[in-house]
This record gives C-alpha cells, structure tokens and sequence, in this order.
C-alpha cells in the first residue's frame, strides 16, 4: 500500500527526470501517479491508467482487441463456459491457460486433458 507514496518521495529525493517501466506490475501501478509525477517534473512514459487497466487484464484486452476488430483467440473467464464450450464441440484440446492479470507467460500452461484444466 505504501508504493505510490515510496515511488513519489523516491523521485523526488533522487531528483529522477523520467520513469519508464517495461515490468507490468509496475506499469499498472504507476499510471495511477502518472499526473502527479508529471506535476513533479518527472517525465512519464507511461499509458493512462484506463490503458494500463485494460492492458494488465488479459479478457479486457480481449474485449479491447474485438472492439477494434482484431481477430483474438476464443477466451473464457469461467471454467464453467470452457467446460460447456468443450462438450458443445466449440473449442478442444490442447488449450492455453493463464491467470487473468498478470504478465509474460508466469502461470500460463497447457491443458491436454480434463484433470490437467481443473
């Protein structure tokens, strides 16, 4: 909880003239402050929250990518739809799981198999 307030008293003491993360954790936490270290002086090369938002969740950024009419994988939030997706023929295995939020490919694995997706 303490991060903002570090990362802001940060800056300041160490005089920092520009940010730029390429880690996502910390780019979404940071486009909150993007304003405030912008009032600092500090040049941020950063998305607005709303895009870090949209970015960090991998099924808004389906829905983001769909809007724009980018062809996305089939994506389901719910074990419930994916199950009723396989017995309705829709999808099959192998799939690709990952964590909702989150970033590169920590958590993600392949299910070949009904015990391997629960």
């Amino acid at each position: 909880p303490s991060y903002p307030d570090a990362f802001l008293d940060l800056c300041r003491r160490q005089r920092i003239g520009a940010v730029l993360s390429f880690f996502d954790p910390d780019v979404h936490r940071l486009a909150g402050l993007r304003d405030t270290l912008t009032a600092e002086g500090v040049r941020c090369f950063l998305p607005g929250p709303e895009a870090a938002d949209v970015s960090y969740d991998k099924a808004r950024t389906c829905s983001f990518l769909r809007g724009l009419g980018i062809p996305t994988p089939r994506t389901f939030t719910r074990l419930s739809d994916v199950r009723e997706a396989l017995r309705n023929a829709e999808i099959r295995y192998p799939l690709h799981v990952k964590p909702r939020r989150g970033f590169g490919s920590r958590s993600t694995f392949r299910a070949v198999d009904d015990a391997q997706l629960a």
